[in-house]
């Protein structure tokens, strides 16, 4: 998505607006938080097939998990 207008109508048809998605979800520094089930899904569909259902879950769902553990486990051996 390359131009304003596009990254809008993804928005939208992700099933929420811009400014959510670019303020929490879609952040150079990560998101703030996690996408509801229906925003997931809606911005998969919305991406005509450049992101799957796996790698959208993997990185909004399943990386953050295995990142806390991670960390928790460091914490964990430094105390």
């Amino acid at each position: 998505m390359k131009t304003q207008e596009e990254r809008e109508l993804f928005c939208k048809d992700s099933g929420s607006t811009y400014k959510y998605i670019s303020k929490h979800i879609l952040r150079k520094k990560g998101s703030t938080r996690t996408p509801r089930k229906e925003i997931l899904v809606g911005m998969v569909n919305a991406s005509n097939g450049r992101i799957s259902l796996d790698d959208a879950i993997d990185h909004f769902l399943i990386n953050p998990v295995k990142f806390f553990a991670k960390k928790q486990k460091e914490n964990k051996r430094a105390a």
